[in-house]
């Protein structure tokens, strides 16, 4: 475009006439490194060495350009910043000290953050959540912590407080040293810590407790947990009514929810858990009978019909209260299912029967209305269907502002085509797992891992013992779990180019069934759309997978760009996640990322899967010019199994798709017309 003013210099670079850059001096014709930042005076400057100013790459000229850019822009200063440009500017100074390059979209993602934090702070945001959902490392939690030191020293804004809802305990410490205020001006609100307890979450209670000011409803800035916001407002039906939550008597007008948000609370209580209850009901006629009669109702109703929950408070004559003190020293299922239970008293629920296992599902709402606006900041928001369907599918709730895209063209991706999900950790399946990890961790032997794994249980093994124990260098490996408390919201491993997902996390049937029908308002009388509920499940898968690998390099965004990274996933393409990952699917996780074949380990297969293997391998290469699919009924016929038989012995062997991805060979899983079928990579 013509640069014929100023103006036009800013709005080539997408900013508004206050939001001028830095401006460096480079050697004419040089795209190397500037040589200096300020401006050479005339009697310096030599017939053989001109010098041109860029305004990042935008060329104004020489030294009279320049100085008339500079008087420009003092003429153009803002007389008054709003909260939001001031926060914009110390991000802008933030960034540059640390080595953050945001693009041009994150920039307007990132003000369309602020500028709904201060549509709160001046009274303007209507009753709705504000989902910012910036992928990983862009700059939501900068965002946050600069618009909250900026109100505090605002003096229009001195009566306005903030309230801020973390998802997990280990992060409000982090945020409270980074925002660096004064005693007086935060305070915590969280549970109390059991005084007979010392492991390290008592002790983390402890510290939070005291930190800040002590009058908490005197504070500005008031840290807590979301299940503190659910527990409290719970009481009253309103958060405007719960004084927990006042500054000066007075509900905070800043509301920040960081991370994920559901539009409701999902309730699955099966038959076995009702069965569980049962022992601890001895001793009450009335409440054994209602708890069989439920158990009963779920057990004999069939798939996907609904079943009224009795009035049980009024049969038994025991209300909540008395049940959570019945409950209380059970384990922990047993305890919420009777909690549950008594909450969906006279309430229609949907049975499934999933396997062996019948259940009731439904969901309720947990937070207030009264709790809008609120600004919630969830890095997933991109890729979870559940926000989506919810915008889509309800009322006027939710309103989705700017991602601001990030390219993951610095990304590859390593798929191997097997189950990673705790079931694929069994003896048998470990040993396969572990040798393929292993030997990739060993073919780079001066490379750093991040290596994300099951946490260990009876069911799976200790990953973290096993790997260390055979991998020749252990000490450039770090290692967290799934759901543990580094695994979302931290930093510390962002300069690892290298992240194995040992394995995928995967939640139960009713949970995904459970938020498909809360999203997007399902009631219990209504059939659920079979493709809301696969969306629903791969937007789940999504979210996973995109806060594991955003732990590493991949984290970083340079001018929109992340950071180099090399990723390795373990997946099950029943599952969706390699056809994400592909860019083939619904949901495109990485955009730009490449997608490689990972095979580690060789597996000589036998028996019906070795000779499908070999009968489609050698069909592709029979037919080089055409045969550009292969129909897997076909080669069912070819091998004279019958259609269960080759479902269960050949599609779902945990090996078959990665043995014929070696070979560049995918299968396409289809429905109706034409069916299934084996086609070239």
């Amino acid at each position: 475009m013509a640069i014929n003013g100023f103006g036009d210099i800013a709005h080539a670079l997408g900013l508004n006439e206050y939001e001028a850059p830095e401006v460096r001096i480079y050697q004419e014709g040089s795209d190397e490194s500037p040589v200096g930042r300020h401006v050479v005076p005339l009697e310096e400057r030599s017939s053989d060495r001109k010098v041109v100013y860029r305004v990042d790459g935008v060329e104004i000229g020489g030294v009279k350009e320049y100085l008339a850019y500079l008087a420009w822009r003092e003429s153009h200063k803002r007389p008054h910043a709003t909260l939001a440009e001031q926060t914009m500017d110390d991000l802008r100074e933030t960034f540059k000290r640390n080595g953050h390059q945001p693009s041009t979209a994150q920039w307007v993602g990132l003000k369309d953050l602020v500028s709904s934090l201060e549509a709160m702070a001046d009274g303007k945001a209507e009753k709705l959540y504000y989902l910012s959902p910036l992928d990983p490392g862009v700059g939501k939690s900068q965002s946050i912590i600069h618009f909250s030191r900026r109100l505090l020293r605002s003096e229009a804004h001195k009566n306005v407080s903030v309230l801020i809802c973390l998802g997990r305990l280990a992060e409000i410490k982090p945020m409270i040293e980074q925002m660096g205020l004064d005693d007086g001006d935060f305070a915590v609100l969280i549970q109390e810590a059991d005084q007979d307890k010392t492991n390290e979450r008592t002790v983390l209670l402890r510290e939070l407790n005291k930190a800040g000011n002590a009058d908490k409803r005197r504070a500005r800035v008031l840290f807590t947990t979301q299940q503190m916001v659910d527990s409290r407002t719970r009481r009253h039906d309103s958060f405007e009514a719960t004084e927990d939550f006042h500054y000066q008597g007075r509900p905070r007008q800043v509301r920040i929810w960081d991370e994920a948000i559901l539009r409701a609370r999902e309730m699955r209580i099966s038959a076995a858990l009702i069965g569980g209850m049962l022992p601890a009901a001895t001793y009450s006629e009335s409440l054994t009978k209602a708890l069989n009669t439920v158990k009963a109702g779920i057990e004999t109703k069939d798939h996907g019909a609904e079943f009224w929950v009795p009035d049980l408070p009024a049969e038994t004559d025991l209300d909540t209260n008395d049940i959570l003190a019945r409950y209380g020293d059970e384990k922990d299922a047993i305890k919420e299912a009777a909690s549950d239970l008594w909450e969906l008293s006279n309430t229609p629920v949907i049975v499934e029967k999933i396997g062996a296992t019948s259940a009731a599902i439904h969901y309720k709402k947990h937070l207030p209305d009264d709790l809008k606006p609120m600004v919630v900041c969830d890095a997933s928001g991109r890729v979870r269907k559940t926000y989506q369907h919810w915008e889509k599918d309800v009322g006027k709730e939710l309103v989705t502002l700017s991602h601001g895209g990030k390219n993951y063209r610095d990304l590859t991706v390593h798929i191997w085509r097997r189950g990673g999900g705790k079931a694929s950790w069994d003896e048998d399946g470990a040993e396969t797992l572990l040798e393929g990890i292993v030997r990739t961790i060993d073919e780079k032997p001066d490379a750093r891992f991040l290596i994300v794994h099951h946490k260990a249980s009876k069911r799976v093994a200790d990953v973290e013992k096993a790997i260390r124990r055979r991998v020749k260098d252990s000490r450039r490996l770090k290692f967290t779990y799934w759901g543990g408390s580094d695994f979302k919201a931290t930093n510390q491993y962002r300069d690892i180019e290298n992240v194995i997902l040992a394995g995928t996390l995967f939640y139960d049937q009713e949970t995904y069934i459970a938020r498909a029908r809360m999203s997007s308002g399902v009631r219990s009388q209504e059939q659920l759309d079979k493709a809301k509920l696969a969306s629903i499940k791969h937007g789940e898968h999504a979210d996973l997978i995109l806060q594991a690998l955003c732990r590493g390099a991949v984290r970083k965004s340079i001018d929109g760009v992340c950071g180099k990274c090399d990723a390795y996933i373990i997946a099950d393409p029943q599952t969706g996640i390699p056809a994400m990952l592909e860019h083939k699917g619904d949901i495109d996780i990485f955009p730009g990322s490449k997608a490689v074949d990972w095979s580690p380990v060789e597996r000589q297969l036998t028996g019906k899967v070795g000779e499908a293997v070999s009968f489609i391998v050698q069909f592709f290469r029979d037919n080089p010019g055409h045969g550009d699919k292969l129909p897997a009924p076909l080669v069912a016929n070819k091998l004279g199994m019958t259609r269960q038989d080759w479902s269960n012995d050949v599609l779902s062997h945990r090996d078959f798709e990665g043995a014929l991805a070696a070979q560049g060979i995918r299968l396409v899983r289809m429905r109706g017309k034409g069916g299934s079928h084996f086609a070239r990579m």
